[in-house]
């Protein structure tokens, strides 16, 4: 197990462990920078193959808190402020509870809860469910966007992933250009992130030993968001996002037998 500074790092993992956490890291955050979202859902699915899942999604919030502060400007520049705040307060408060309730489950059950929750989603995006239900409810009514954005803040509080997924499946109905539409998502991460990050330490599930894995895993961070970024306007986006989806469909398919067997 390595350590920093005494300190043990990556509970559990083998050697081989930390090196495949290292490239789910780095993949995870090309994502963003390519598409603004999806570095949480891949962390926290494949993470929680290698280490305990509890851990797995604490630690996917404190490198995601690296990249948040990574792709500010892009945020403010880009991100469309007269749609994150009518979301941002349901939001918060939906994670509140979530947090509650992510600090009661055990380790099968929250398996099981990850698997499912973020495996609906994909399924979801993947038969058009919500554009289908967009252009039956009036989706800029306030009613509608604090619904959506606090069953969000629900599902990112318990699984500490899938939130935004599930808000990107709103977005893009609200918010047809790419550039904005990728800012709007990028914004709305920063914010809920950080308040997630609040929320958590105020728990005391914040500990020195998560703050040096984050640190330690900073470089990766930062160079897989940099090199996405980069190739932003060179992928078609639909494709990128098509592949993306059956990786987590394939991930949440696992976690989701491990989290049976686990509770048999």
């Amino acid at each position: 197990m390595p350590t920093l500074f005494d300190i043990p790092l990556f509970a559990g993992a083998t050697v081989l462990g930390v090196v495949a956490l290292c490239l789910v890291v780095f993949g995870a955050f090309f994502i963003k920078g390519v598409t603004g979202l999806g570095s949480l859902t891949p962390t926290v699915i494949f993470v929680a193959f290698i280490l305990e899942p509890h851990h797995a999604v604490l630690l996917a919030l404190m490198v995601n808190l690296t990249s948040q502060v990574q792709f500010i400007p892009t945020a403010l520049r880009d991100g469309d402020w007269s749609i994150a705040r009518r979301m941002f307060l349901a939001n918060f408060a939906g994670a509140v509870v979530g947090v509650w309730i992510f600090g009661q489950v055990d380790s099968a059950q929250l398996v099981l809860i990850l698997g499912t929750v973020l495996g609906g989603i994909v399924v979801a995006d993947l038969c058009g469910w919500v554009e289908r239900a967009s252009h039956r409810w009036n989706i800029h009514h306030p009613a509608t966007v604090w619904m959506l954005s606090g069953i969000a803040g629900l599902i990112s509080g318990v699984t500490g992933a899938g939130g935004l997924l599930f808000l990107a499946l709103y977005l893009r109905a609200v918010c047809p250009d790419q550039v904005v539409l990728r800012g709007t998502i990028m914004l709305l991460s920063m914010l809920v992130v950080f308040w997630r990050a609040i929320v958590l330490a105020a728990a005391g599930m914040i500990d020195l030993t998560l703050v040096a894995e984050g640190v330690l895993l900073m470089p990766l961070v930062i160079l897989g968001g940099f090199v996405g970024a980069t190739m932003f306007r060179r992928l078609t986006n639909d494709r990128f996002l098509t592949l993306l989806r059956l990786v987590v469909l394939f991930g949440a398919v696992g976690l989701i037998w491990r989290g049976t067997v686990a509770l048999m």
